[in-house]
């Protein structure tokens, strides 16, 4: 299990993630070059928010300024119809902000768990989620589409996410 590095300056092409100097640019590159129980440390700043898929990572952000008590890592969606898949085993996130996500459609998610896969274990942790649209039938932030999901929050802020649609909600 190794950690990698993730930074608004960082480099996908000449990146190794190995250091904080030489951190990736991206989570999707982090998440292809990682590997299960990995964490990924993702530093300050505002990365783009994309669809994703993954499995047994821990993601950890910057350290939260007691002066504002928000996360510093932000993951923005541009108001795009994004989400993040979780497919098995056991996910951490810690210290993170996901934000400004249009999510249209029935039956999804910003953040899903694959249907039919059992015992995915989400961990959240000193996280926000903001500016969040959602619009569609059974439209949702977290969607458990597994047979037996665990999620655990703590200390996690629910702000300006309005809802439209039938069955539609946090």
């Amino acid at each position: 299990m190794a950690t990698r590095y993730i930074t608004t300056t960082g480099n996908d092409a000449s990146g190794d993630g190995l250091t904080v100097a030489t951190a990736w640019l991206t989570l999707a590159k982090a998440l292809a070059t990682t590997s299960a129980g990995d964490t990924i440390s993702v530093g300050a700043g505002t990365f783009t928010f994309t669809t994703a898929s993954f499995t047994d990572r821990t993601i950890t952000g910057a350290t939260i300024a007691v002066s504002d008590l928000l996360p510093t890592t932000i993951f923005d969606g541009a108001a795009a119809n994004v989400a993040w898949s979780f497919t098995t085993g056991t996910v951490n996130l810690n210290n993170i902000m996901i934000q400004n996500v249009a999510k249209t459609g029935a039956g999804t998610g910003v953040i899903t768990n694959t249907a039919g896969n059992a015992n995915i274990v989400q961990n959240w942790a000193n996280c926000v989620f903001r500016t969040i649209t959602l619009s569609g039938v059974s439209t949702s932030v977290f969607r458990m589409a597994t047979v037996t999901p665990t999620l655990t929050m703590t200390n996690c802020l629910f702000i300006e996410i309005p809802v439209t649609g039938q069955n539609a909600g946090v």
